[in-house]
């Protein structure tokens, strides 16, 4: 499963650090059924929009840090 972040026009795959030295980061804790989103807490989720893709098992991917736009090419997955 790949979890996305789209903030400002821009997506990011999570988890999310930015390196700038602003300390936001977005990490993401995965289970059967449940992604859990977490940010510092001077950050509201409320305010980016989030995308996550299961990948089936039996595919092999051989990268799993491809940008969202080559993976949304890749499956054919309607933005």
């Amino acid at each position: 499963m790949l979890v996305y972040v789209r903030q400002n026009s821009f997506v990011y795959q999570v988890p999310y650090d930015n390196v700038n030295g602003s300390g936001f980061f977005i990490n993401d804790l995965l289970g059967v059924g449940n992604i859990f989103l977490f940010c510092n807490a001077s950050y509201n989720l409320n305010q980016v929009g989030f995308r996550y893709v299961i990948i089936p098992g039996g595919l092999a991917i051989q990268d799993v840090h491809l940008s969202y736009e080559h993976i949304v090419n890749l499956y054919n997955i309607q933005p």
